[in-house]
């Protein structure tokens, strides 16, 4: 069985801030997100406040890239991680992914935000293993719905449940750090559990818990 240390994003490796709120803002500022996009995104939204699940249904929202090409997509976000993100992320995050590295961890990083922002990540981590929300693409163009499961909340746990045989994880022997209190279902599964700049029910949690706590 092996020791793996996983890291979450937004928050986390990228403190006080999410991934796709740096890219909405690039976007926005450059005029190149369709108003037809945001119109349908914030019409789920309401959709999803309508039905009680806000918080679920606008993170696993992707339709603002609906109908972008895919080669666009990226060419703009690669743009807008050196720009926005990349000098963002936080440097005592980057020192603990290396060291735990050399202590023999396998670096796992787990996201959802999408794949088209995530993938960027593995050129300063070069993680092991990178999940994220992957998006449906038909005839080179997003639909703006997700193909895999998006990694939020108890699905968080679902997921590293269904890969500690598959990649040999032992939960007792390795680490995790998030940030949010809808991280605290798969924090607990893990010998090792870091919040990250906790607040609120993370901070109680983590205070209850006896889990490290630490600030990036």
């Amino acid at each position: 069985m092996a020791m793996w240390a996983v890291f979450d994003v937004d928050g986390t490796l990228l403190p006080r801030t999410s991934m796709e709120r740096q890219f909405w803002r690039y976007l926005l500022r450059r005029r190149r997100l369709p108003s037809c996009n945001v119109i349908h995104f914030m019409l789920k939204g309401l959709s999803g406040a309508l039905s009680g699940s806000l918080d679920s249904l606008v993170k696993s929202n992707k339709s603002y890239v609906r109908d972008m090409a895919v080669d666009e997509v990226g060419l703009l976000a690669a743009d807008c991680y050196r720009l926005r993100i990349a000098p963002r992320l936080s440097p005592q995050g980057k020192e603990d992914v290396e060291s735990l590295r050399r202590q023999g961890y396998k670096i796992l990083i787990i996201s959802g935000a999408p794949d088209f922002l995530a993938e960027l990540l593995r050129s300063d981590y070069a993680p092991d293993l990178l999940i994220c929300s992957r998006l449906e693409v038909k005839s080179g163009r997003y639909t703006g719905r997700l193909s895999s499961l998006h990694p939020y909340g108890e699905r968080k746990k679902s997921i590293l449940l269904g890969l500690a045989e598959k990649e040999a994880l032992d939960f007792r022997r390795s680490v995790v750090f998030a940030d949010h209190p809808s991280d605290i279902s798969h924090l607990a599964l893990f010998g090792r559990p870091v919040a990250v700049n906790p607040k609120g029910k993370l901070w109680r949690e983590a205070r209850r818990r006896g889990w490290t706590i630490v600030r990036w």
